[in-house]
């Protein structure tokens, strides 16, 4: 018998803004973000006027920090590379009658190599956190100018005015002026 998933409690779903609070560091500086904070805004005049001026910027922040994130990931992948190359010749040429899986699983255990790698797998988390934060705040961009241009449109249709002709007219025009 299939059990019913049940909505989950409040205190069940407490905590899940944690999850886009974003604390990385890139080119030697610490950035903490609220990604929650950053992507709300409010639709109403004001709200659209402050999203319309601070997002664009906000994006290029994000966009910029991914960018040097991505070369941060690439130095780390490159200079892995290098160390595993140099590895696999240092202990390849001190032992002819091993095999090549042999040497591999030594290079994989070396402590410089295992710190490296660590650093590398560090630096690909940071670059898709800031992926997934520029991303946010793209998709943001595109909801403020949607906002906007709905309430633009709902504007541009109050400020038509209608044409009333005959009854309509007459009652409409005797109750804004009556003849007293």
């Amino acid at each position: 018998m299939a059990k019913s998933k049940k909505a989950p409690k409040k205190s069940d779903t407490e905590g899940t803004g944690d999850l886009l609070k974003i604390d990385v560091q890139v080119a030697g500086r610490r950035y903490e973000e609220d990604l929650a904070a950053q992507v709300h805004f409010d639709v109403n005049p004001e709200g659209l006027t402050r999203a319309l001026v601070e997002t664009p910027a906000m994006y290029a922040h994000w966009a910029t920090l991914e960018v040097m994130a991505k070369c941060e990931r690439e130095e780390r992948e490159a200079q892995l590379e290098i160390l595993d190359a140099q590895l696999f010749d240092q202990y390849s040429t001190g032992a002819k009658d091993e095999k090549v899986t042999e040497v591999r699983a030594r290079v994989k255990s070396d402590k410089d190599r295992q710190a490296l790698s660590a650093l590398a797998q560090d630096a690909k988390k940071t670059h898709r956190l800031l992926r997934a934060g520029a991303e946010s705040i793209k998709k943001k961009l595109d909801s403020v100018f949607e906002a906007a241009r709905n309430y633009r449109a709902e504007l541009q249709s109050v400020a038509r005015p209608t044409q009333i002709t005959g009854e309509a007219a007459d009652a409409a025009l005797s109750k804004m002026f009556p003849s007293g």
